[in-house]
């Protein structure tokens, strides 16, 4: 089954907008940003090209290309709202399983071999931001990384394939455009993406180990993510309390505030993720708050070692 995700949204999100009972009281589109609707499309598209090649991933596009077919098959200009919701949800949905499975694989791929004679699959590995992939991802360091991206380029970057790298970068942008088109839908598709467990995959390349992020990922690993979950927790206190509940997560967030020359823009984004989780949770408030002054950072993400909320004398 090949179907394109692109033309159709084209054709959907010209459909509602010009639909009469497409429109709110206040007179909004339900599809505010149109533009992004239309992007998320091409990602969606490149998202299943990719991973149909791919033994892990393929059934997950086969299972994405049925939903869509039937949902393209079954919509008569009528429900738009619930069809666009669980149209936005299916493509959050399958971002989220994409990027688990390559966060798995690179982690598995950087662990030396001597600690870990068989990588497991992805599906048999602990869900991102939980103890056991913490653990997983504390075994990596043990090899030695490259001193930067294009220092991994020069030596061939065996580890991981280009591919992944492109997979990732796909799911980033198809997870930020989602919560950008529609400012109706919104709250729902936060909460799905939540439940749906986004924020674990999010939470998981954020703290990945530096040299891992070197040799599998692409410049700018790290502000997509941020740029995902700035977004993700724009206006949602639900998802902004679960950022909160989590010290080492908002740390994390906090420590990305410094310029990191591999990840143009991490800074402005990680500021504003600060911002949004700050202004619709107290919890996070009070968690920068306790945290005393250093003259160095004791807590960075990708450092394992590096205790949480330590404070360095001067």
């Amino acid at each position: 089954v090949t179907v394109s995700v692109l033309y159709w949204v084209d054709s959907l999100v010209d459909q509602l907008l010009h639909m009469p009972s497409a429109r709110r009281e206040s007179g909004a589109n339900l599809i505010s940003n149109p533009d992004a609707a239309r992007t998320i499309g091409g990602h969606v598209d490149e998202l299943v090209v990719l991973a149909q090649t791919d033994a892990d991933l393929n059934m997950a596009c086969v299972k994405f290309q049925m939903e869509h077919a039937a949902s393209k098959a079954s919509f008569d200009g009528t429900g738009e709202r619930e069809h666009l919701l669980a149209t936005l949800c299916r493509m959050v949905d399958l971002a989220t399983k994409i990027s688990t499975v390559v966060l798995h694989r690179a982690i598995g791929a950087a662990t030396p071999k001597s600690t870990s004679p068989v990588s497991p699959r992805p599906d048999e590995m602990p869900p991102p931001g939980s103890t056991a992939f913490a653990a997983a991802a504390a075994e990596a360091p043990g090899m030695a990384g490259p001193a930067s991206s294009v220092d991994d380029l020069m030596a061939g970057g065996e580890l991981c394939t280009e591919r992944d790298a492109t997979l990732m970068q796909h799911c980033c942008r198809v997870a930020a455009l989602a919560f950008l088109v529609s400012e109706e839908m919104r709250p729902l598709l936060q909460q799905h993406a939540l439940d749906s467990g986004l924020l674990a995959v999010v939470r998981g390349s954020l703290c990945i180990p530096r040299h891992v992020e070197l040799r599998c990922f692409a410049e700018g690993f790290k502000t997509e993510h941020m740029n995902v979950l700035s977004n993700f927790t724009f206006g949602s206190r639900s998802v902004c309390d679960a950022v909160a509940a989590d010290e080492p997560f908002v740390l994390a967030i906090m420590g990305a505030t410094r310029i990191d020359e591999e990840n143009p823009g991490l800074v402005e984004w990680a500021e504003f993720t600060l911002r949004n989780v700050c202004g619709m949770s107290p919890a996070a408030a009070d968690v920068i708050k306790n945290q005393k002054p250093i003259t160095k950072p004791a807590y960075m993400p990708g450092s394992p070692s590096a205790g949480a909320g330590q404070a360095v004398k001067a």
